[in-house]
């Protein structure tokens, strides 16, 4: 019996809502339990008929109220708010452009847009519009392969370093020998 009172004073503690949950169960039981061991089906079917009219009775008349309160909401929003037959009219053209457009769409969207014809470009593009997150990693070697970094002046054959000081005088002319760097350079 102590051990039913302290599991009883535990669930008391704890929330309102098993305090009351708890007190009506005892109510119940304490009105089941004969206080003599001759009590007939006869009292347990008059208190039976005590607790279903109390339901009934003062617990019933607001519980109808509140379910016509909802129902009352539910027609205002079915008629009113989002009528069914307007909402089944959009979905029925929607599913109709659907399906008149379903076809053009997929064939736009399965043109070949890649505009790279070498290699390296055609390896960078492939990989930006791959469209997949393992693809991130590749970006930065692609990308080094196509824009490598350009060679020095230093770097350049003597012949192409002269090739581009003549391509620089042409640009400037032989007339301007003062503002041309390519005329000092020149032999």
């Amino acid at each position: 019996m102590t051990k039913i009172l302290s599991s009883l004073k535990t669930i008391l503690c704890r929330k309102p809502c098993f305090r009351a949950a708890v007190v009506v169960c005892l109510l119940v039981v304490l009105a089941l339990i004969p206080q003599q061991a001759h009590a007939g089906i006869g009292d347990i079917v008059s208190i039976l008929t005590g607790i279903y009219n109390t339901l009934r009775g003062s617990i019933g008349g607001p519980l109808n109220t509140i379910q016509a309160v909802n129902a009352n909401i539910r027609d205002l929003h079915q008629q009113v708010i989002w009528p069914v037959s307007v909402l089944n009219q959009a979905r029925g053209f929607v599913g109709q452009v659907t399906a008149q457009y379903r076809n053009p769409m997929w064939q736009i969207h399965t043109l070949s847009t890649n505009s790279a014809t070498l290699g390296n470009p055609s390896q960078l593009e492939s990989v930006l519009r791959g469209g997949q997150a393992g693809g991130l990693s590749r970006i930065q070697p692609a990308f080094q392969r196509l824009y490598q970094p350009v060679p020095g002046a230093s770097d350049a054959p003597p012949d192409d370093h002269k090739l581009s000081l003549a391509a620089q005088f042409i640009w400037c002319g032989p007339s301007d020998p003062v503002e041309c760097p390519a005329h000092s350079l020149l032999p």
